[in-house]
């Protein structure tokens, strides 16, 4: 067996192992929501924020428009110009953004129409 292929294993799980602990970090309140807005956009005035039922995502109101906190707080986006679809497991938002073109949350029923309702009125 080639010495590099136990290392290149390694290096993979390890990868994975971290990949699953990055992404199951948690908003834990509108505070830690608001925190991470106001970390990529200081300049913005918070209306309104809400947590997801299962802490992995965000909606900010701000007297700018509407934006998504995710990914624990390490991922913070406008909203403006987002298109959004209903689907069996939550809701798919569309961008206009090449780094992140679609998001997909998991949402209850109720929740998903409240906060596509909230996005599409901007």
């Amino acid at each position: 067996m080639d010495p590099v292929a136990p290392i290149l294993v390694a290096a993979a799980a390890f990868g994975g192992y971290i990949g699953f602990f990055r992404n199951r970090r948690r908003l834990n309140d509108t505070r830690t929501v608001e925190a991470a807005w106001l970390a990529s956009y200081p300049g913005d005035e918070i209306r309104r924020s809400v947590v997801s039922e299962d802490g992995r995502a965000g909606l900010v109101e701000t007297s700018w428009g509407t934006g998504l906190v995710c990914r624990g707080g390490s991922v913070a986006r406008r909203l403006d110009h987002a298109r959004t679809d209903l689907d069996e497991s939550g809701l798919l938002i569309r961008l206009p953004d090449l780094d992140a073109s679609r998001i997909h949350l998991q949402l209850d029923p109720a929740q998903a129409a409240l906060w596509q309702e909230r996005i599409e009125r901007d």
